[in-house]
């Protein structure tokens, strides 16, 4: 696993990117990966990052977070 920091061009926000490559990863910690997603969607906060979008490519796991 992987973050980033990286603006987003079409918004120009700022963002960080998690990538999670799904081929080195334990199953379990795939589960918990799975599970973050689920809660990150539920949650609004102006002090918690937001989930802005997440893609799979490539055997990897792509989260973007603003």
């Amino acid at each position: 696993m992987s973050i980033a920091a990286t603006h987003d061009l079409t918004d120009d926000k700022k963002v960080a990117v998690k990538i999670i490559n799904t081929k080195t990863t334990s199953p379990n910690d795939l589960e918990k990966v799975k599970r973050e997603v689920q809660i990150m969607k539920q949650l609004s906060h102006p002090h918690i990052v937001k989930l802005y979008f997440l893609f799979l490519f490539l055997l990897s796991f792509f989260l973007f977070y603003v």
